[in-house]
């Protein structure tokens, strides 16, 4: 939550990013399913906006390399 507590950070890793998509596009009550807890999540009062935003790391540092 930021110092303010006017944004909240959801950090997540994937093995890649089509991995991420095709959890997100997966049938069943998995990641991105409309549950009942996800519609209170999306409904709860003074939420707005949210979505997906996918970064990649602009250098990474491996051992041995």
């Amino acid at each position: 939550m930021s110092v303010d507590g006017a944004r909240v950070l959801n950090y997540a890793e994937w093995v890649s990013a089509q991995a991420h998509i095709d959890a997100l596009g997966a049938p069943g009550d998995g990641v991105g399913s409309r549950t009942p807890q996800w519609e209170r999540v999306q409904s709860y009062p003074g939420v707005i906006g949210g979505g997906v935003h996918r970064y990649t790391p602009a250098l990474s540092l491996r051992a041995g390399m």
